[in-house]
């Protein structure tokens, strides 16, 4: 009998938490009524005094905003914030 030697596979199988969903949610919420809107990356960012590029980042949901602008960005897009910010139904 031939004995072969092991080899593992490490696999990245770790779920995504929470957390990831939610701000991809939100993100794509931000992003929905943005563009329903007709409104640029641009001129949403710039009564809020940020860059596109951190609107950008909210709406792929690599970083959300920063508490004390979630409500000033939830009445440029006429929203709520109850709305745009509620959680993913089912994530605990």
């Amino acid at each position: 009998m031939i004995k072969l030697p092991l080899t593992f596979v490490l696999v990245d199988r770790a779920p995504k938490t929470p957390g990831d969903a939610t701000r991809k949610e939100i993100g794509g919420r931000i992003r929905e009524q943005r563009v329903f809107l007709g409104l640029t990356q641009a001129e949403v960012a710039e009564p809020l005094q940020v860059t596109k590029a951190a609107v950008s980042d909210w709406e792929r949901g690599v970083s959300l905003p920063r508490q004390h602008l979630q409500v000033a960005l939830a009445e440029k897009l006429n929203m709520s914030w109850s709305v745009l910010f509620r959680p993913s139904v089912g994530v605990s």
